[in-house]
């Protein structure tokens, strides 16, 4: 019972290789290559690295788990298992000897007693190369020699050292970590590894064993800690089997992982690696977990990749109906079929599309090809040209989230039937004003009509037989459109003189006279120079807009602006220029050399109605006065004049009635010096 072992020895030694050389650095592994639903057996891609330089991948596993609504288990059969020993002891488990229960979430052997308990499961250890067993374990109780672990590569779990099999026992008294072959249910202790195993502490336990290479590793918490080869392996086993002495054993997080390369098929459906759809659109069927193992014992962490599983098409049992609702045999358009159908329901996907086709046969498309008819349940298919006396079929099918299609469903037919009422030509426009390059569509409404003759004069094309053409105009002007509709009762022609309005696309463009402002009449005049444009929106940096065409803006803060405007017209999608660090604010510190000679302002400013012209001379001086516009054009001479030394004041009468709302300069000129007040005209 493993109660007892013999006498052994230790040995202890120094190594004399480098530690630079030793590779500590666990490697990776990530799944790639799933799609959102997989419906059929699917490809699952693995990423294995190793740090550069380190000792490379060794060991590949991966482990496939699958959802049956209540708990996440695994094909004992595809050589996996999963227990996370939630709530209740699955039944593919058997209880040999020992107490076994589910205590606080997790497996519980309560017997100290028992110096050999056992519990059971099949997993087929006969299909891979290798397997990785990995468990949580914690051995507890009043005992002074308590011990357990597991067995794996079992054939007879029921006997009592499970016949032919290997295991790996962790004592607390002893503080070893064991290795064990048992032959012919005679066990054998080949591998006796220190380590210090405290009661009632969790511990991650991780056991790797090649089946051709007879090698086993051990790792607790992640961390190597011995191995042995064995030089005549067991061929396999098909149990695995859970074992403790004179304890308290808790065990959580069974799993079992087989051997894979750089890619896997997983099998889906009953019987496969995945046995199980999603159950509902949101959740996963199955997971996809994947460990490896480099040369130097290091283990990468678990990744894993849910699925979603949908193998079933939608299931419909529903008729379709012919028209709008109930169900009709007749019509008498002969350009538009409807159609309508009961809404289906799909437990795994849910219903994502309808599709519908129509022909002269049922599942026929030579009327209309297959057409996504998205999640509605009424079609109406339009702009058809339908023979009378012929019998059409309206096909539909389902299809689900996972891409499936239902089988298909048609409807009994409808037959398009003679009308005998006089036509009624009539049509209206899709649109009168257009940008240049656009088309119009000429829409028909015409009643009791089955074809049409358009002549539309000077349009491209210039005319059709089509119900609703779609024409070119090469510029604007007046057109004639003709419609002459036919049906069953005669004929029926209408005739309209037509005005279309074609624009160009909006060309934004503006400047101003200065882009250098002076606070506080920082001031900016702007010009529009937009083309094809009948509406504007200006934006002048400072998160001020307008709409006027030709606006002036007041700065009221130092700093560099962009100018932006965006011209529009009726037709056309609006454009947007602008410039960048357009206008250019400064805070007035004082006058300039010339100023400090002659000082001249303009009062009030802004001006309105009526203002004067304020000059400051620090000696008498021959002066000359002009007025300029924005664009730097002298308009007239305001005077002409010798003035004495001190402060004047002249009226703007003689110049007012030539000054419009804007931007304006008054240059006063003596002999070298000129200086300049600018003023804005409300």
């Amino acid at each position: 019972d493993c109660g007892v072992t013999k006498p052994g020895w230790e040995a202890s030694w120094t190594s004399s290789s480098s530690s630079s050389s030793t590779d500590s650095i666990p490697p990776v592994t990530s799944i790639k290559g799933l799609n959102a639903w997989e419906t059929e057996d699917f490809p699952v891609h693995f990423s294995d690295s190793d740090k550069a330089g380190g000792s490379g991948v060794a060991q590949r596993f991966f482990q496939v788990i699958d959802n049956n609504g209540t708990a996440w288990r695994a094909n004992a059969q595809k050589g996996f298992h999963s227990d996370n020993f939630d709530s209740i002891i699955h039944p593919d488990w058997q209880s040999a000897t020992g107490s076994w229960s589910i205590n606080n979430n997790s497996l519980y052997q309560s017997d100290e007693s028992s110096s050999n308990t056992n519990l059971y499961t099949a997993v087929n250890q006969t299909n891979a190369s290798a397997y990785l067993y990995h468990w949580a374990g914690m051995m507890d109780g009043s005992g002074n020699n308590r011990r357990a672990g597991l067995h794996f590569s079992c054939d007879s779990p029921t006997l009592s050292n499970r016949g032919n099999s290997y295991f790996v026992y962790a004592r607390v008294e002893d503080d070893h970590l064991q290795i064990y072959k048992v032959t012919n249910n005679v066990f054998s202790l080949e591998k006796n590894i220190v380590f210090d195993f405290q009661e009632n502490q969790w511990y991650d336990f991780k056991v790797t064993f090649n089946r051709s290479s007879g090698r086993i590793n051990t790792y607790v918490n992640n961390q190597y800690k011995g191995g042995w080869t064995d030089p005549s392996p067991h061929a396999g086993g098909d149990y695995i089997s859970l074992r403790s002495g004179n304890c308290q054993y808790s065990v959580d997080n069974l799993k079992v992982y087989r051997s894979r390369d750089t890619s896997a098929t997983v099998q889906v459906g009953t019987g496969g690696m995945a046995r199980y759809q999603s159950q509902n659109p949101t959740s996963a069927a199955a997971r996809v977990k994947a460990i490896v193992v480099d040369s130097a014992n290091n283990l990468s962490p678990i990744a894993s990749k849910d699925v979603k599983i949908d193998w079933t098409p939608p299931q419909v049992t529903w008729p379709v109906q012919d028209g709008i609702s109930g169900d009709t045999d007749t019509l008498s358009t002969p350009t538009e079929i409807s159609g309508n159908w009961d809404a289906s329901a799909d437990s795994h996907s849910a219903i994502s599309n309808y599709w519908y086709a129509i022909g002269t046969s049922p599942g026929d498309t030579s009327i209309a090809g297959w057409t996504n008819n998205w999640y509605q349940t009424v079609m109406t298919d339009t702009g058809l040209n339908l023979n009378q006396g012929e019998t059409y079929y309206v096909s539909v099918r389902a299809e689900n989230g996972a891409g499936l299609l239902s089988p298909l469903r048609y409807s009994d037919g409808q037959t398009l039937v003679q009308n005998s009422a006089s036509p009624i030509a009539q049509f209206s426009l899709s649109d009168t004003s257009i940008c240049k390059g656009e088309s119009i569509q000429l829409l028909n409404t015409s009643q009791n009509a089955s074809s049409y003759q358009w002549e539309i004069p000077g349009a491209n094309p210039s005319s059709s037989q089509q119900s609703n053409p779609t024409v070119l105009f090469d510029s604007s002007g007046t057109y004639q459109i003709k419609l002459i509709a036919a049906g069953g009762g005669g004929k029926d022609t209408i005739i309209r003189v037509q005005s279309i309005d074609l624009w160009q696309s909006p060309q934004p463009a503006f400047q101003t006279a200065d882009t250098l402002l002076f606070l506080p009449n920082a001031t900016a005049a702007f010009v529009n120079q937009s083309d094809h444009a009948a509406s504007f929106q200006w934006s002048f940096g400072d998160s001020s807009q307008s709409t006027d065409q030709n606006p002036w803006h007041q700065y009221s803060s130092p700093g560099s602006y962009d100018v932006s405007l965006t011209a529009g017209n009726p037709a056309c999608p609006s454009n947007t220029t602008t410039r960048t660090d357009y206008i250019h604010v400064q805070q007035a510190t004082g006058i300039d050399d010339e100023s400090v000679f002659m000082d001249v302002a303009v009062n009030p400013n802004p001006l309105g109605e009526k203002g004067s012209i304020v000059l400051s001379l620090p000696e008498s001086r021959e002066v000359s006065i002009r007025l300029f516009d924005v664009a730097g054009r002298s308009i007239d001479l305001i005077t002409d004049q010798h003035f004495a030394k001190g402060r004047h004041q002249l009226p703007l009468s003689k110049v007012e009635e030539k000054m419009i709302q804007g931007i304006w300069f008054v240059e006063v000129q003596s002999g070298e010096h000129t200086s300049r007040a600018r003023f804005l005209k409300h």
